[in-house]
C-alpha cells in the first residue's frame, strides 16, 4: 500500500468511527462475514477487522494485502516504549 493509499484508507476509516450513522450505513452494506462457529473471541474480533480492512480497501480501491495491517511484535513494543520517560 502507498503512503498516499494509507492515507486515504486512515482518514476514511477515521470518519467511519467519528461518525457512527455513517460507519453503520457503510457496514451495512457488507456481506456478513461468517463467525457463528469460531468461539475465541480473539479471533473472532480479528477477521472481523480483517474483512471491515478489505472491505474499505475494495470501496477505495486500494489492493488488500494482510500484510499491511500487519505489526511485528518488535515493532509495536518500540512504538509503545516512545512514550516512556527517558532513564534518570
Amino acid at each position: 500500500m502507498t503512503t498516499e493509499e494509507r492515507k486515504s484508507f486512515d482518514d476514511f476509516k477515521r470518519e467511519l468511527l467519528e461518525n457512527p450513522i455513517i460507519g453503520l450505513n457503510f457496514f451495512g452494506n457488507m456481506d456478513k462475514v461468517e463467525l457463528d462457529n469460531i468461539g475465541d473471541l480473539t479471533t473472532r474480533n480479528r477477521l472481523m477487522n480483517e474483512a471491515k480492512n478489505k472491505f474499505i480497501c475494495q470501496h477505495l480501491g486500494i489492493n488488500y494485502r494482510k500484510e499491511d495491517f500487519e505489526v511485528s511484535d518488535e515493532d509495536l513494543a518500540k512504538e509503545w516504549a516512545k512514550g516512556l520517560p527517558d532513564k534518570v
